[in-house]
């Protein structure tokens, strides 16, 4: 398949940064909605051509990660709370970015979500129910890893998304290191963790973020500006 549908990215831009970092940061939490899967996918164990895993992953979020949430955590009474998620994706190997999208290469998606009430499931049961819904077809070992996020665990994960950042955008990541190509978008949230959710929440509880040019402004004082999430 060849790139007629999507640019390529090199890196995190400043708005995806933003939007990812405030969502693990603070405001999973303040919709009551905190973060407690941190499941990695590895494409390259899917397909070979790296140009359509946007489409993949498109697929997998809307066809059928949705509906099995929604049928999963949804009572006769009552719909489930709203899907939940945060990612990044990224294409190296052995911490060296890859700049092809051929079958050379190493594309894995972190996800993160909240899943209620799983208390009656163990890592393995959620593991093989995401390999049913990943993939029509049967996935090598090793394709999805998912771990259980504990208390104080988060911000260390934030920063391990994050770490493909522009340099420009240093505020939200001050170790930025190179993650290849990317197809597509390479990072998003779900609608109600996207900016203007936060915008909203932001407005009714007094909240002022950092504008770009302060941004520019801790870029070139070396993280003398104090980060407010």
């Amino acid at each position: 398949m060849t790139n007629n549908y999507y640019n390529i990215s090199k890196t995190i831009k400043y708005k995806s940064a933003q939007t990812l970092y405030y969502a693990i940061g603070e405001l999973s939490e303040t919709i009551n909605q905190p973060f407690n899967y941190f499941i990695t996918i590895n494409f390259k164990n899917i397909t070979d051509d790296g140009y359509i895993v946007p489409i993949l992953f498109a697929k997998f979020r809307r066809d059928k990660l949705s509906k099995w949430y929604y049928r999963t955590f949804s009572t006769k009474t009552q719909k489930a709370p709203p899907l939940t998620y945060a990612y990044c994706f990224e294409n190296a190997l052995n911490k060296q970015p890859i700049y092809s999208l051929g079958h050379d290469h190493n594309i894995h998606l972190h996800f993160l979500i909240h899943l209620p009430d799983l208390h009656l499931l163990e890592l393995d049961d959620i593991e093989e129910i995401f390999e049913k819904i990943c993939s029509s077809h049967s996935v090598p070992a090793g394709t999805i890893h998912i771990e259980k996020i504990w208390n104080g665990s988060l911000k260390n994960i934030r920063k391990y998304l994050l770490k493909g950042v522009d340099p420009s955008c240093q505020y939200f990541c001050n170790d930025n290191q190179p993650q290849g190509d990317i197809a597509g978008k390479r990072a998003g949230t779900s609608r109600n963790l996207g900016p203007k959710n936060r915008r909203k929440i932001d407005k009714l509880n007094n909240i002022t973020r950092p504008t770009p040019q302060l941004l520019n402004y801790f870029n070139q004082n070396n993280s003398k500006y104090k980060k407010t999430g």
